[in-house]
């Protein structure tokens, strides 16, 4: 057997850093259901080949997505199902894939070091940590899974959710109502104001013309000055 067998050979160990780090991806990003089964979804295996870095830098996803999709047993991949093997040997081929696009040198020769790397990255050996990298996932799967319950669970979380903003909904509401309060009252004295100008302005006219005139040339002697003034010219 070349090295190269061998070497891979050894990494088929379950206790291998390799092997470990790629288990704990494949639990931390694949949805495990209640009948213990891991759900193949398109959408979280994208979530994951661009965690890797594999989409869109080395491949387009639906290369990839081709390429995987054809190691996965037939009878799984009708149930939308995955199994580790199905994963391990996806992205090996993959991975040949990648190499024969030749988009980077050595990538048949790097995949292994690659994942070895990204495991050690990962600190694998804790799946708590691979699933810190992986919280775009669960978030598919969650928005998923309250999309397919029932409508009445829904609409218990809907009313949940309004609860919690309910408050902060409400003080909304609050200080909307103070602002336009604080406005009124302040059209309201505005208006006050032009009414009292408008009577006073009124009540001048009313009065009679002979006070009229004293109001407007109460200052007698500017009016005599003019006429001083005419007698000049």
């Amino acid at each position: 057997k070349t090295g190269q067998q061998q070497q891979t050979l050894a990494m088929t160990g379950e206790n291998d850093p390799f092997q470990r780090g790629l288990q704990a991806l494949f639990k931390a990003y694949f949805y495990k259901e209640p009948d213990g089964n891991r759900l193949l979804d398109e959408e979280v295996l994208e979530v994951l080949a661009e965690d890797l870095e594999m989409v869109p830098q080395l491949l387009l996803w639906d290369e990839f997505w081709g390429e995987f999709r054809q190691a996965v047993d037939p009878k799984r991949a009708k149930k939308g199902r995955i199994s580790f093997d199905d994963f391990k040997k996806g992205l090996r081929r993959v991975a040949v894939l990648e190499f024969q696009k030749k988009r980077y040198r050595n990538a048949y020769l790097s995949f292994d070091q690659r994942f070895a790397a990204l495991c050690e990255f990962l600190e694998a050996r804790d799946v708590e940590a691979v699933r810190k990298r992986c919280t775009r996932a669960e978030q598919i799967m969650a928005r998923k899974a309250a999309a397919a319950a029932p409508v009445q669970r829904k609409e218990e979380v809907v009313r949940e959710e309004r609860e919690e903003e309910q408050e902060t909904f409400d003080q909304r509401v609050e200080r909307k109502l103070q602002e336009r309060k604080l406005q009124q009252q302040e059209e309201k004295r505005l208006a006050a104001l032009a009414k009292e100008e408008e009577e006073a302005l009124a009540q001048a006219q009313q009065s009679s013309p002979e006070a009229d005139v004293s109001t407007r040339s109460s200052s007698g002697g500017s009016a005599t000055r003019h006429h001083h003034h005419h007698h000049h010219h």
